[in-house]
């Protein structure tokens, strides 16, 4: 199975096309378990699906932010 930051690489324009997902990165998945976080401005099925269905045999972890506007 390929290391998380070249999956992060590959992976990450895809599901920066869905709609909602605002950043992807390395980050914890579970306690004591390295992953990927994505980062949602909002939770719904359809994301979860989406991002389940690209990151598959990966672990990790959906974060939802909300918008995040520069200041």
């Amino acid at each position: 199975m390929p290391d998380l930051e070249q999956v992060i690489a590959e992976k990450a324009p895809v599901l920066m096309e869905i709609d909602g997902v605002i950043g992807v990165g390395q980050g914890m998945a579970g306690p004591n378990e390295p992953g990927i976080v994505v980062m949602v401005t909002y939770r719904s099925p359809q994301i979860e699906e989406a991002v389940s269905s690209q990151l598959a045999g990966h672990p990790f972890r959906i974060h939802v932010t909300g918008e995040i506007q520069a200041q």
